[in-house]
């Protein structure tokens, strides 16, 4: 009994700073400056993602036209990749949000696991997929091109196509950062990320006259700098939820299942009846009427349990609103 008075006291405590919190912010759960800093360096970090493709485009402009055409080519196809690895990172990160809101930190970095996980072992393949469709995307994708165009795009296809698995790692840190509110991280690393290759752009193609070359190699460099920085910081162990030293590499097939979608398939049905069948109900069942509370989201003396009898009611908080005549089984 003592134990459920103490429980009871702490639930009532965390209600009562929860309503202070949103009392706060004028009944929003984040304030304007909360989601400016967590959306700023999002853009920001997504921009300049994008970004080393469109420097490697501009800088070896001074090579020729033939080497400006392969850069670009390329670069459409790794867009396509980021674009995929942020959104199956997003995945995984909205599992690990729904561990750090049930206060299960634990769970939460075994989600991060296995993110890591599924990201790299599909980067892979889609890397040796790259060099095994090299002709395919060369002669079919592409269509008819020169062979200068050929050339370049094969020189800047075969050292780019190794980033892809440092591409997916970066990515998933990333969305592990994002998940637990700091989105700064990756931002700060995606700079850094921009001034290597730059830089190395500049040594190579400018300094030391390289051709498609010269830009492909600050590329993957850079990439490698992102993947490694984030995968290090990712296992600091300042933030709650970090990925796990050694690393893991067997797959939970129980976790990779727990989508969004599966959670929501395994709970248990409720059958729902309309309103004025519920007065012939059997002593047997238990009859849960979800009309305690207004559309309003409030609960009122006026929403009786009752009031599921006798359809739509009007609430006396607020007469603009109704409350929904329907029980549950």
């Amino acid at each position: 009994d003592v134990k459920k008075v103490q429980s009871n006291r702490e639930g009532m405590k965390m209600e009562e700073t929860k309503m202070n919190y949103l009392k706060e912010r004028d009944g929003d759960l984040f304030s304007n400056a909360d989601l400016k800093r967590l959306i700023v360096p999002l853009l920001i970090e997504q921009l300049l993602a994008i970004a080393v493709g469109m420097a490697d485009s501009i800088m070896v402009s001074s090579v020729g036209e033939a080497a400006v055409s392969s850069v670009s080519l390329i670069d459409t196809i790794f867009i396509l990749l980021i674009n995929m690895f942020t959104a199956i990172a997003t995945g995984g990160a909205v599992v690990c949000g729904q561990y750090i809101g049930k206060k299960r930190p634990h769970k939460a970095c075994e989600a991060a696991d296995q993110l890591l996980l599924v990201t790299t072992a599909l980067s892979v393949v889609i890397m040796a997929a790259v060099y095994l469709l090299k002709p395919f995307i060369l002669h079919v994708v592409f269509g008819n091109i020169t062979a200068e165009v050929e050339r370049n795009c094969n020189i800047y296809l075969m050292i780019v196509a190794a980033s892809i698995p440092f591409l997916a790692v970066y990515n998933g840190c990333a969305a592990i950062f994002r998940a637990q509110g700091d989105s700064k991280t990756p931002m700060k690393i995606s700079i850094v990320m921009n001034l290597i290759n730059i830089s190395g752009n500049a040594l190579l193609v400018y300094a030391l006259k390289f051709g498609v070359d010269g830009v492909a190699i600050p590329t993957l460099l850079s990439r490698m700098y992102a993947a490694v920085a984030a995968f290090v910081l990712v296992h600091n162990k300042r933030y709650p939820v970090r990925c796990s030293y050694p690393v893991k590499l067997k797959p939970d097939f129980h976790m990779l299942k727990k989508t969004p979608w599966h959670r929501h398939s395994e709970r248990p049905r409720e059958q729902y009846v309309p309103a004025r069948q519920n007065y012939g109900l059997k002593y047997d069942h238990t009859v849960r009427n979800s009309v305690d509370r207004g559309k309003c989201g409030v609960q009122h003396d006026c929403c009786l349990p009752d009031t599921a009898r006798y359809g739509d009611r009007k609430c006396s908080a607020d007469r603009k609103r109704t409350v929904r005549g329907s029980g549950r089984l």
